[in-house]
């Protein structure tokens, strides 16, 4: 699965499993060729431009946050607590375990308030 894919099956734009995998097969190759056109570049840019590509996530998240805000009271609490959950653990979690540790801990929290 690969974000995009993800957040149409999330807004629920894309209810059967056969869109769904249209979606992901239109989506998937792209990701991988532009993943790995990126690991073998990084090396050749300069090093303010790397440093600066490191804030372009934190950009993409809370562009998804917002989204999430825009669908409701409900959807902005959990937008709001999984950007503070994830703040926290970038924090509190050593190194490059921070990341998925949030995650996991925001989609818990997705999944808790769903219900």
């Amino acid at each position: 699965m690969v974000d995009a894919s993800f957040a149409l099956l999330a807004s629920g734009r894309v209810r059967t499993v056969a869109a769904f995998i249209g979606t992901w097969l239109a989506q998937y190759p792209a990701w991988v060729a532009g993943t790995a056109v990126g690991v073998l570049a990084a090396p050749l840019l300069p090093a303010r431009l790397l440093e600066a590509s490191d804030g372009l996530i934190a950009v993409i998240f809370a562009v998804l946050a917002v989204e999430a805000a825009a669908a409701g009271r409900r959807e902005t609490a959990v937008a709001v607590t999984a950007g503070a959950g994830v703040a926290v653990a970038m924090l509190a979690v050593p190194g490059s375990i921070a990341l998925p540790v949030a995650a996991v801990l925001a989609g818990a929290l997705g999944t808790a308030v769903r219900r």
